[in-house]
C-alpha cells in the first residue's frame, strides 16, 4: 500500500483519474493479492492519496519552481555510506522543502529524525542549501515540521559532531 501511494505521489498521479487508478492497480506489487484484497488495498490507497491531494496548494505548496520527487541520495557519515530516496525535494521561491510521506497509523516524528537528518545533510553538502524538513502523515492529513536542532542531534549520535 505504501509503495503504491509513494509511486502515485512521485508521478503526480491523481486517484480520481481513471487511467492513474488503473495504472496503480496494475503495478507488480499487486500481483500476489486476490481481487478482494486488491479492492481493499486500492480503497486505502485512494483515501491516503485523497488526503495528500487535499493538502496541495494549502499546507503543501503547489505549483513549485523546482520539483524532485523520489530523489536518490548518498552520504558518507560515521564510517558508513548512507543511501536512500528522498520522497520529495522542491523549491518555491527561495524556500527549499524536503518532505517525507508516511502512511503510519501513529504520529511519531522522532522515529524518523535520523533518516531525515541524513537526507538534509546530503542536500546541504551536495547543493549547498538547507531545506526545511517536514513529515507528511497521510492518514491524518498532517504536516509535521522537524526542527534543525532535532536533526542535528540525530546526526551527532552517529557522527560524534
Amino acid at each position: 500500500m505504501g509503495t503504491l501511494v509513494h509511486y502515485a505521489i512521485g508521478q503526480n498521479w491523481r486517484f480520481s483519474n481513471p487511467d492513474h487508478y488503473r495504472n496503480l492497480e496494475a503495478q507488480e506489487v499487486m500481483f500476489p493479492f486476490d481481487p478482494d484484497e486488491r479492492q481493499s488495498i486500492m480503497q486505502e490507497v485512494g483515501e491516503l492519496l485523497w488526503r495528500y491531494e487535499a493538502l496541495l496548494g494549502k499546507g503543501l505548496p503547489w505549483p513549485r519552481d523546482e520539483d524532485y520527487p523520489e530523489f536518490p541520495m548518498a552520504l558518507p557519515l560515521g564510517g558508513t555510506i548512507w543511501q536512500g530516496v528522498i520522497d520529495r525535494l522542491y523549491r518555491v521561491g527561495d524556500r527549499w522543502i524536503l518532505e517525507d510521506y508516511k502512511t503510519d497509523r501513529e504520529i511519531e516524528p522522532s522515529r524518523y529524525h535520523f533518516q531525515l537528518a541524513v537526507y538534509r545533510e546530503a542536500i546541504r553538502q551536495a547543493w549547498g542549501v538547507d531545506p526545511e524538513v517536514r513529515l507528511v502523515y497521510l492518514r491524518f492529513g498532517e504536516i509535521v515540521p522537524v526542527g534543525r536542532g532535532a536533526l542535528e542531534g540525530a546526526l551527532r549520535e552517529v557522527d560524534g559532531r
